[in-house]
C-alpha cells in the first residue's frame, strides 16, 4: 500500500514525462490500456491509481482485480487507495502528485485506449503548445464537430488528455475550491458566473453537451470545462487521432446501451471489444498515393494530376491523395514529415497506387546532388536500403555508384508494392491522364502543361550545379550494379546508359 499523502515531500527535480492511469471496477478495460502502453514502450512512466472499496463487499472483487491486473505490469507505481474516494477526488489528488512529479501528465482513465503512436502523439502536441500559454491541454480523442483545419478547441476533452504541469497547477485550487462546495453552492456558482462568452466557448459538441451537466452536478471534467472556458484557455487536438474511447459498458457507467448515437460524433466510442482492430488501423483514407524516388517525378505527377482537378499533396495532406517518395517503405522515421501521413505509411489507407519513373541516366546526376545536399534523405534511403538488401550504400565507390544503387534499390522496393499504375515522366503523360479519367471521367479533356517541374531544386535556398556523367563511368560500374541497371531499364522501358 502506497502512501499518497507524503509521497510529493520526497520529490526534488520533476522528470519530464508521466503517465497517470486511473481505474476501479473495469478491469478489463485496464488490461487493455496498459498492454498498449507496453506495446508502446511506456509502461516505466505510467503510474496507476485505483479507487479503493472502503470495505464495501459488492465491488471488493473486482476492485481487486484491477489492482491484480495492474500490478501485472512493470510500471512505475500502482497506488491502491483504502477508502472510496470517488473519480472526482481519484483524479484531483493524482493530478496534484503527478503535476509535482512530472514537467508534464498524460492523462488516460481506464476506457481511454491508446492507439498505436499514440503517446508519441500526445508528446508532440505538448511540445508543440510548450510556449502558449493560452493552450490549457491536448487532447487525443477527437469529438469529430471540430473545423477540420483547426487543431485548437474552446471545449476542455477528458477522455485522453495531457498538460504541462505548469497549468495543471494553475487550474487545481480553482477546481479543489469548487470540489468543496456543497452541491447546492456550486451549482449556485456555475449559474451566477455563467456568461454568454463561457455558453460560446463549451457549446461546440451537440450530443454531449457539457452546459447541461454544469447544471446538474460537478464533475472534474466538466469543471475543468467551465474554468478553462471561463479563463479563455484552449485545446489542442493530437493530429492524428491518439485515443479512442471504449466507454461502451453494458451495465456500467454511463453508456451501457450500445447505440449509433454512441459511435457518432460528438463521442465516437466503441467497445471494449473492438479496441485492438483499431490499434493500428489506417487514421486516414485518400483515393491515390504516389511513390517514387526523390527527384524520380513524385512532385511531377501530383502537379499533373492537380492539373485534372485531383487534390494531391506533395509531402503534405491532399484531400485525393498523397505524394512521398519516403511512403515507398513502412518505417516510422521518415525525415520531412510534414503530415501524420508521412510519418508512418501505416496511417493511411489508399485505393490508388501510382509509381512514376524517370530514365536512370538522367536521375543519376539529379540524385548525386540530393544525396551530397540532403542529408537527411540520403540518411534514410541508406538506413532502409541497408536493412532489406544488406547494402550499405556507404560502402560503395564513389558518389556515382551510391546514386545508382540509391535509384535501382529503392525503386525494387516501390515496384515490390504492386503499383496500380508505372508509367514513365518523359513520354507516357497519357497513361497517367487514362487512369485519372478512369477515376474523374473529366479528367479525359485536360490540356496538359508536361514541362518539368522543381528541375532546378534549392537546397537551403541555393542551386547547385548537376555533375556530369560520361560512358565511362557506367563502363566502370560493378557487375552487380550493372545487373540491377539492366533490371530498371528493362522493367521500365528505358534504353540501357551501360
Amino acid at each position: 500500500m502506497n502512501d499518497i499523502e507524503t509521497r510529493a515531500d520526497c520529490i526534488s527535480e520533476p522528470e519530464e514525462f508521466g503517465i497517470l492511469v486511473t481505474g476501479y471496477n473495469r478491469p478489463g478495460h485496464l488490461e487493455s490500456v496498459l498492454s498498449s502502453l507496453q506495446k508502446q514502450g511506456h509502461t516505466d512512466k505510467t503510474h496507476v491509481w485505483i479507487d479503493g472499496t472502503q470495505k464495501r463487499s459488492e465491488y471488493a472483487d473486482v476492485a481487486a482485480k484491477s489492482v491484480q491486473v495492474a500490478r501485472q505490469f512493470p510500471v512505475r507505481e500502482v497506488v491502491e487507495t483504502r477508502g472510496h474516494l470517488g473519480i472526482e477526488k481519484l483524479m484531483l489528488d493524482a493530478l496534484d502528485q503527478m503535476s509535482q512529479r512530472y514537467r508534464s501528465v498524460l492523462v488516460l482513465e481506464d476506457d481511454c485506449f491508446p492507439l498505436q503512436n499514440g503517446v508519441d502523439r500526445f508528446r508532440k502536441a505538448l511540445a508543440e503548445v510548450a510556449d502558449r500559454p493560452d493552450v490549457y491541454s491536448v487532447y487525443g480523442h477527437p469529438f469529430g464537430t471540430e473545423p477540420e483545419n483547426e487543431r485548437d478547441f474552446t471545449r476542455f476533452q477528458g477522455w485522453g488528455w495531457a498538460a504541462h504541469s505548469d497549468q495543471i497547477q494553475n487550474l487545481l485550487p480553482e477546481l479543489k475550491r469548487l470540489f468543496m462546495l456543497t452541491e447546492a453552492e456550486y451549482l449556485d456558482y456555475i449559474a451566477t458566473n455563467m456568461t454568454d462568452d463561457i455558453r460560446r466557448r463549451l457549446h461546440r459538441t451537440p450530443g454531449r453537451d457539457v452546459l447541461n451537466v454544469l447544471k446538474m452536478f460537478y464533475s472534474w471534467d466538466s469543471a475543468t470545462s467551465f474554468v478553462t472556458a471561463r479563463r479563455r484557455l484552449l485545446h489542442r487536438r493530437t493530429e492524428p487521432k491518439a485515443v479512442v474511447n471504449t466507454g461502451i459498458i453494458e451495465g456500467i457507467g454511463h453508456f451501457t446501451q450500445d447505440s449509433q448515437r454512441l459511435r457518432n460524433p460528438p463521442l465516437n466510442m466503441i467497445t471494449l471489444e473492438e479496441a485492438w482492430d483499431h490499434y493500428d488501423k489506417p487514421l486516414y483514407h485518400r483515393s491515390i498515393l504516389i511513390i517514387g524516388h526523390p527527384r524520380g517525378g513524385t512532385m511531377f505527377t501530383a502537379k499533373m494530376l492537380g492539373q485534372m482537378g485531383f487534390d494531391i499533396g506533395h509531402e503534405r495532406n491532399g484531400a485525393d491523395g498523397f505524394a512521398s517518395w519516403m511512403l515507398t517503405v513502412d518505417t516510422q522515421n521518415a525525415p520531412y514529415a510534414m503530415h501524420p501521413i508521412a510519418e508512418n505509411r501505416r496511417n493511411l489507407q489508399w485505393d490508388n497506387l501510382i509509381l512514376p519513373t524517370r530514365d536512370i541516366a538522367a536521375a543519376a546526376p539529379s540524385v548525386m546532388r540530393e544525396n551530397c545536399y540532403a542529408p537527411p534523405s540520403y540518411q534514410f534511403r541508406r538506413d532502409e536500403i541497408r536493412k532489406k538488401f544488406g547494402l550499405d550504400l556507404d560502402d560503395l565507390s564513389n558518389d556515382f555508384e551510391r546514386a545508382v544503387a540509391s535509384i535501382v534499390y529503392w525503386m525494387r522496393m516501390a515496384y515490390e508494392m504492386k503499383p496500380d499504375l508505372v508509367f514513365r515522366i518523359e513520354d507516357q503523360p497519357e497513361k497517367l491522364q487514362d487512369y485519372a479519367a478512369r477515376l474523374r471521367p473529366e479528367a479525359a479533356g485536360v490540356t496538359l502543361d508536361t514541362n518539368p517541374v522543381n528541375a532546378n531544386k534549392l537546397y537551403k535556398g541555393v542551386t547547385y550545379p548537376k555533375p556530369d556523367i560520361d560512358p565511362s563511368d557506367w563502363a566502370a560500374l560493378p557487375d552487380s550494379l550493372k545487373a540491377e541497371v539492366s533490371w530498371y531499364c528493362d522493367t521500365f522501358g528505358y534504353a540501357s546508359p551501360l
